[in-house]
Parts: structure tokens; sequence; C-alpha cells
């Protein structure tokens, strides 16, 4: 439609004149008075200014004022509060917050708070009291009604920072409400009724797809049978959705969001799709798989995670050597299985791509290094990667209603979040979802030293000066944070440091309901912790005294990332609110990034001229940087393919509903 833009609310019919103006209003609502850095800072100075003047009131008084600023945002129609109003929400919400946390938000943390108001994303450092910043966010976007709902990186995340903020929306009478991915329709319902919800955001994905699915139902009906399902007193369709249309979302770590995870899309696979598997054709696959030579009967390419059968490999597995034990079980070609048999063997690690737990098949999420019970891969493969491991053959599920994550967010009229690492990714934010990013300044000065990477031809040379590091900085009693790509890298790291003496604390994704506990232990005195990318988003280390005065907590990275957004985020768990602290990463020419990204540059390192234990020039660790802007290129692409489909999706349902 002509009125609508990409990333904006549009609604599934021609607006009204009203509003029309509502939403002009709205884009106006983002420059004005929000226009820059210094607008932002001076609205700070006048809820300072304000300040005074709520101090004076009354508990009572408070939320008489803030009822009547909630009636004139609704009265006004758009629901957009003037600067005035704006100013005195927020000197109200810093009021409230010293009166019931004892916790008086920082001028930062105001400023970070002013910026989601107006549909901004605000990049602020670790430990700069993000949880609290989106909280009072959170608190002022209900003033103008319709739902807030507020997505953060897991569930423990969810019930702890509603749990923080509480008090602070229940002073104003601010109704708060937890989504529990196991709480039955009811509670679901309840929760979202809330002026504001916390949860996942994956489960407010797919709770808007279960609803959908259930009003999907409602169309499909007879003709007359609503009227009479009502008649005789049973739910009709439909009435057992759970969400209400919400206008407002808060989004924390919002790129690991809307870029990392923006490719992997919602899916729901309901029970009445499953199929019943055949055992004996993924067995068998998984057994004539190892049969098959690479570039004579397959070609293979381990960064895409794709396999093609070459012609002399279709014309071999439909030889009688190759026959499968009963073709009538088949529900695809057999070649397929075969393809897909080769893709687990060869695209995806135990460990590093997935877990076996309980004889079962649980996939690790690359960009949170969390492990998913409930997540299967589709078409076979994950009965193929069962049958590889031995576990048992799980039911092979048909997807029946799925979402581009970035689809499911642009639904929101307000969205907005908080991230440490939104800089790299400013120009793709602008274009797929119209968002501008704003600075956030730090309350103290960042005292966090970055120490030259160090650079090996092999990985088993890198490894013995990593150990070598990690033991030198524990015999001071340092504390250190040692950050790895996978599950699998954890426990060999963890086996080489029992094996010189030193014992380490491990999380991973076979520990994530230990999280918590463990990683506010990880600034103790003299202690080595061995990471994931889990630990690398939603949690801050509390660095002893003791640990401080020598030198802070100090993080080793095992090796680059694909991303530097996700360098920068396990380096920034070191120097939190001003303390001191160390980072420094290792690279070899065999880490992954080289291995499947960039094998020349990989091959110019190791034919470097090294000195002692095969250490090359620290110059070389650039190479790493621009493998990792080949990536991220690539990954950009991707993600504008899957905005591009979005895009035709979108034109198609509004032509069949216009015509």
């Amino acid at each position: 439609m002509p009125w609508a833009r990409a990333g904006e609310w549009t609604p599934d019919f021609p607006p009204p004149p009203r509003l029309r103006i509502c939403l002009l209003r709205m884009k106006l609502a983002r420059y004005l008075p929000f226009t820059n850095a210094s607008r932002l800072r001076g609205l700070c100075s006048a809820i300072a200014r304000e300040e005074a003047a709520v101090r004076a009131r009354t508990d009572e008084q408070l939320r008489e004022d803030w009822a009547r600023l909630r009636a004139e945002a609704v009265r006004g129609g758009s629901g957009i509060p003037g600067a005035r109003a704006t100013t005195q929400a927020f000197a109200m919400l810093r009021e409230a917050a010293r009166r019931t946390t004892g916790m008086r938000p920082y001028d930062v943390q105001m400023e970070g708070a002013l910026c989601m108001g107006t549909r901004m994303i605000a990049e602020m450092a670790t430990g700069e009291g993000k949880t609290l910043v989106a909280g009072l966010a959170a608190a002022y976007l209900s003033l103008r009604g319709g739902g807030v709902h507020v997505a953060t990186v897991n569930r423990y995340l969810a019930e702890r920072d509603a749990e923080i903020i509480r008090p602070i929306l229940d002073f104003f009478g601010i109704t708060l409400g937890v989504l529990r991915e196991k709480d039955n329709n009811d509670k679901k319902r309840l929760a979202y009724q809330a002026d504001v919800t916390y949860g996942t955001g994956y489960e407010f994905g797919f709770d808007y797809l279960r609803d959908q699915l259930k009003l999907l139902g409602g169309r499909r009906q007879e003709l007359g049978a609503e009227l009479a399902g009502r008649l005789l007193g049973s739910a009709t369709p439909g009435s057992d959705t759970v969400q209400r249309q919400a206008r407002h979302a808060v989004v924390d770590e919002i790129d690991s969001v809307l870029i990392d995870e923006a490719v992997t899309p919602l899916i729901i696979s309901p029970p009445s799709g499953t199929k019943n598997p055949s055992e004996s054709a993924y067995l068998c696959a998984d057994k004539l798989a190892e049969r098959l030579e690479k570039d004579i009967d397959f070609e293979l390419d381990v960064p895409r995670r794709l396999v093609a059968l070459l012609p002399p490999g279709i014309k071999k597995v439909y030889t009688a050597e190759f026959r499968p034990p009963d073709p009538e079980v088949l529900t695809r070609a057999w070649h397929f299985y075969l393809e897909q048999a080769l893709r687990a063997r060869h695209c995806f690690e135990l460990n590093a791509h997935y877990l076996v737990r309980k004889d079962k098949v649980e996939i690790i999420d690359e960009n949170t290094g969390r492990g998913f019970a409930d997540r299967k891969w589709r078409e076979g493969l994950h009965q193929a990667v069962e049958a590889k491991e031995g576990a048992s053959i799980s039911p092979e599920t048909l997807s029946e209603v799925s979402m581009s994550r970035q689809l499911f967010f642009r639904r929101y009229a307000h969205l907005c979040g908080m991230t440490g690492t939104a800089r790299e990714c400013a120009g793709e934010m602008r274009e797929c979802y119209d968002l501008s990013i704003h600075y956030v300044e730090r309350h103290r000065p960042l005292r966090l030293k970055y120490l030259p990477d160090r650079v090996f031809r092999t990985w088993d040379e890198k490894m013995a000066a990593y150990v070598q590091e990690i033991c030198a900085r524990h015999s001071t009693g340092q504390p250190i944070l040692a950050g790895t790509r996978s599950v699998q890298r954890s426990e060999e790291l963890a086996e080489l440091l029992r094996a010189a003496g030193v014992d380490a604390c491990v999380i991973n994704a076979r520990l994530d309901e230990q999280e918590a506990e463990l990683v506010a232990r990880a600034g103790e005195l003299g202690r080595i912790t061995i990471v994931t990318n889990m630990v690398g988003r939603g949690t801050d280390i509390k660095v002893q005294k003791e640990a401080l005065e020598l030198g802070g907590l100090m993080v080793l990275g095992q090796e680059r990332y694909d991303s530097p957004r996700l360098d920068r985020q396990l380096a920034g768990r070191a120097g939190r609110q001003g303390e001191p602290g160390t980072a420094r990463f290792f690279l070899s020419a065999d880490d992954y990034l080289f291995a499947n990204y960039g094998k020349k540059q990989g091959e110019t390192i190791r034919r470097a001229r090294a000195g002692a234990g095969g250490e090359v020039s620290p110059g070389l660790a650039r190479l790493a940087q621009r493998v990792q802007r080949e990536v991220e290129a690539t990954q950009r692409a991707l993600r504008r393919q899957t905005a591009r489909h979005d895009e035709q999706f979108l034109k198609l349902k509004r032509h069949f509903a216009y015509t």
C-alpha cells in the first residue's frame, strides 16, 4: 500500500483519516523532540529539574498524576505523550524506582529509556543496568495502551527481570505478566492481558503462530457451524487464542534477535503432522553413506552445510548394492535419505551443533550456545543425525505454519531495544527495520584493556600457549573467563587444564540450568571459568574487590567468532561499570573461521615465519577481521533475501485481502 513503508506497522485494512494522522505523528515522534543525542540529554536535564517537584508528591498523588498522564495519552488518539508529559512520566518513574527499590536511575539509564521510548535502539555497555532501563521504557510505553512485550534472551532472564521491575510497575498499578512455556492457555492469556508482559522472543512468536492456527481453523468451518456452536454453548474455533494485538515491543540483545537469528524461522509442527518413521531407512542410509566418496560421488559445502550427490553417486545409490531394506516405507526419493545422512556426517558435529542427552538429540543454538530439546531439523535431517549417533529415532514432523523472525517483529508498531553491540549492524537495522541506533555514554569511563591477539600456525601450538597463559594468570589469583566456541571445545580445554594441575568450572549447554549460579562466581579470586557463547549475552559478572586489585577479570578468547559483535560481547564480560579488566584472543590457521570461510588466509598464517612455539606476527590477526567481514557480507545477503521474500508475501496477502 502506498501509505505503508517497510518495517512499519501495517494493519490488514486501509487506515481511516484519523489513523493516518496517528501514524504520521508516530513518525514525527521519532525525530521531535528527540532529533539527536543533545536533545536526548536535554530531556534528561529536564527530568532532573522536574525531580524536586516530583519528590515532594506523596505516593497517592504520584499515582493520580500517572493516571492523568495515561488518560491524556489515550484521549489524544495517537497515544504519544508530548515532550512535557514525557518529562513528567520519566521523572515519576525515576522517583518510583528510588522509593520502591532504593535505586535511583542514573542519567545514562534515563537516556537509554528515553531512546527506546522514541522507537530507537540504545547501545549500552555491559553492567550499565539494562534490566532497569528496559523496565522504565516498558512502563513509559504502557501509558499509550495496547500492551508492551519485553523479549529477553532466555526464560531465566525473563522471570528475573520481571521480578526486579515489578515494584516499580506495582507502584503505579501497571499490571505485569510473565510467560512460562509450560503454562496452560488460561495462564498465558492472563499474562498477555497485562499492561507489560515479559517472556522470551521465540515464545512470543510461537504463541502468535498457535493463535493463527486456531483462527485459521475457525475460517475453515462450514457455513453456519459457528452459530450452531454458540447456540449449543460450545467453544467457537479461535476463541482459545491467548495473545492480544500488542503494539509495543522492547527487545533485549536486539541485534542477536533481529540480525543473528533473522533467518531462523519460527515453525509450529503440530502432533497431527507426524509421520511414522522408518528406522530401517535412516539406519541403512547412515551405513551406506560411509561408502560414498567425496568429489566422486558427492560434493560438499561445509560452511553452507549443503551436500549434493553427483551423477555417479546418484547412479550408485540406485544399484542393488545400495538398495534400501524396505522401499515401501520410503516417504521420499531414496537418494534424498543418503544426502541427509552425508550432511549429518560431514556438516554437523556432536557437542558443537547438537548434544545427545537421555538418548535424544538436542540442537544447540549457535547464536546463544544453548540446547533446545523441543527443536528439530526438518526434512529428515534430525532423524539422520539420530541414526548417526545411535539415538532413538523420533517421528518426523511436518511444519504446518512458519514465519520469519524479521516478519514477526516488524508487526509491532513500536519496536525498540538495547544491546552492547549495535554499531556494526546500524545500516542493516535502518534498512530492514527503520530503526536508528543511539550510543549511550558509560556512567563510568571504560577501563577494559585489549591486549594484542596471539597468532599461531597450528591449533596444537596455539592451545599449548593458551593453557600456559591461563596457568600463568591463575598463579597470580586473577579470575579468568576462557571463551570457547562449542561444548566440545570447552570440555577439551577443561581436560588440558586438568592435566596441567588446574581445575576449572565449565558452563555450556549441558549445564544451562546452573548458569546463573556459576556465572555469579566467575569473578571470585583465583577462579577459572570456561564458557561457550551462551554466557556472552544477558549476564553480568561481579568481580571481588581483591581480584580488582590484581587487574580485574581476564577474558581469554580461544578463537575469533564469525562476527566481531560476538567477540565484543565476550570481551565485554570484563570491565563492567568502570572496573579494570583485560581481554585477549588467540588465533591459529586451524580455527573454525579459517577452516570454513577463509582457507586462503589460513594458508597465509600457516606459511608465515614462526618464532618459539609456532607463534607468528600478531599483525596477521587482521586476516581474521577480513574473513569476518566476508562472512558478515554473506549473512547480510541471506537476510536481505529473507526480507525480500517477506515483502512478496505481504504483497500477496494484501492483494488477496482486497480482491
